[in-house]
């Protein structure tokens, strides 16, 4: 399914419907927001959004799709680029939230293209950091 505000859901069926979308405009109504001067509880914010994840996440398995691009360099010289498309299959969807990156998913590395590592700051550093990349995903890791 392929969705975004301004314009009509579209469910494609095949990979070959996937090659060029073309979405319908449509009219969408948002609600009114109120702006206020109070001091906001970050706490309180993040509770709240955690309580709500049953009813605004999908609570089945799914599938995300990364790209993770790292670079290191020398003063203004860039040494190493690392770019990778990587697949997470989220087994038990946005039921509970984890404490680390990886605990209960499957993680693909689906294309890899890294460069040549030319950097003395990148000795020793790790050539890949999958958790970098599911860290994006506030609604399910939460780390301390």
């Amino acid at each position: 399914m392929i969705t975004c505000i301004g314009y009509e859901s579209s469910t494609a069926n095949s990979i070959d419907e996937i090659k060029l979308v073309k979405l319908k405009p449509m009219v969408t109504q948002l609600e009114a927001i109120t702006i206020t001067d109070k001091r906001v509880n970050a706490r309180k914010i993040v509770r709240k959004a955690f309580s709500g994840i049953p009813k605004n996440y999908d609570t089945g398995a799914f599938l995300q799709k990364f790209f993770y691009r790292h670079y290191c360099k020398d003063n203004d010289e860039y040494g190493r680029l690392i770019e990778a498309s990587v697949d997470v299959w989220k087994n038990k969807g946005y039921r509970v939230p984890q404490a680390s990156a990886g605990d209960e998913d499957e993680i693909r590395v689906t294309q890899l293209r890294r460069s040549l590592d030319k950097t003395t700051m990148a000795q020793g550093h790790d050539p890949i950091l999958l958790g970098y990349i599911l860290e994006t995903d506030i609604v399910g890791y939460q780390f301390p």
